[in-house]
């Protein structure tokens, strides 16, 4: 589907959603070109310039804003440092004041705790975060787990270890509490109730650190192609300012026209879509990636009724069935969908 029918289908849905109520402040998109390309459309200028809002159709005191899932970004974060390696023929070879990021780093602060370390400080980090398979490097936990705060304390106390050589993962460390920041915040199930929350300033930080990166990048003599090296890709700067900035445009605009709302920064992203989509694909019909609506209608009934969850007490045998989290939808016509028979 090309940029321009998505942007038709999407505000045809915002309003359909309206008739009943429902507002939408905010979009939620992954990588892709074609997400990319729908997000530009929205914009005269840098979506940067703008913080990646909009204003709303059928309200312009209110803003859209367009937010590459925070997800996503981690895995691209992730990503590319998995290309960077202090080689003329790596494809990238990231820099930030004066000292390299390489994926080598990681390896070593991983066999420091596995070998050299008394007491494992990442518990969670395994060959499989290091040896990574297409399909591996699709799933987001493996992705945080090497950027988050556990990561950022293995490799300041492997830095610690190395003693005055330890200078050298100063960039690596800086970078680390930047993004484990980011996790935190975008996993914290707690409600953001003004735009006075600590959590705003320490995303602002975040963002300032990656236009930092760029400034310094922009300030170096090298030529323009290892310039690229020293940075992540333009996408994947784009996605994660885009996170960053996106939502706290939201957050700010949602607060000053609701004085009792909130916004869950833990729910914002779009885990709950593809975990239906995932099971659509999985439990029900297979590998049908073209269902029927009457087969879509049914598959997510069966979904929605797998939901109820059952808590086993294995001492006394007894099995307490908690209530639905969500009702099955309503296909209901008001007369038989069979003709009845004559006797």
């Amino acid at each position: 589907m090309d940029a321009y029918d998505t942007y038709n289908l999407f505000w045809e849905a915002v309003c359909k959603l309206h008739r009943y109520g429902f507002w939408v402040h905010y979009c939620s998109l992954d990588g892709g070109s074609q997400n990319r390309s729908f997000l530009k459309i929205h914009f005269l200028q840098n979506p940067r310039i703008d913080r990646f809002l909009i204003p709303h159709v059928l309200d312009p005191t209110l803003t859209v804003a367009f937010i590459m899932d925070i997800k996503h970004d981690f895995k691209k974060i992730r990503n590319g440092l998995l290309n960077s390696y202090n080689s003329p023929t790596a494809k990238k070879r990231l820099a930030l004041n004066e000292r390299l990021i390489l994926w080598s780093q990681w390896k070593e602060a991983y066999n420091f705790d596995i070998t050299d370390n008394p007491m494992r400080i990442h518990h969670k980090l395994t060959e499989e975060h290091f040896e990574l398979d297409t399909s591996s490097k699709m799933r987001n936990k493996l992705a945080e787990d090497v950027l988050d705060v556990n990561m950022l304390n293995l490799m300041q106390a492997y830095q610690a270890s190395l003693g005055a050589v330890g200078r050298e993962l100063d960039s690596t460390v800086l970078l680390l509490k930047n993004t484990s920041t980011l996790i935190k915040i975008f996993s914290d199930p707690r409600p953001i109730k003004t735009v006075a929350d600590i959590r705003l300033q320490r995303l602002s930080e975040c963002a300032n650190f990656f236009h930092g990166w760029e400034k310094w990048v922009e300030k170096q003599s090298d030529s323009s192609n290892e310039k690229k090296r020293m940075l992540l890709s333009d996408e994947c700067r784009d996605d994660v300012l885009s996170g960053i900035i996106g939502f706290h445009g939201m957050v700010v605009n949602r607060l000053e026209h609701s004085k009792h709302g909130y916004i869950i920064p833990g729910n914002v992203n779009s885990d709950a879509v593809e975990n239906l989509f995932c099971q659509h694909r999985t439990k029900v019909n297979g590998a049908n990636s073209n269902p029927t609506y009457s087969q879509y209608r049914k598959d997510t009934n069966t979904i929605i009724m797998g939901q109820t969850s059952k808590h086993c007490n294995k001492r006394n045998g007894n099995t307490e069935t908690l209530p639905l989290k969500a009702l099955p939808l309503n296909v209901y016509t008001g007369e038989s969908l069979r003709k009845k028979k004559k006797n």
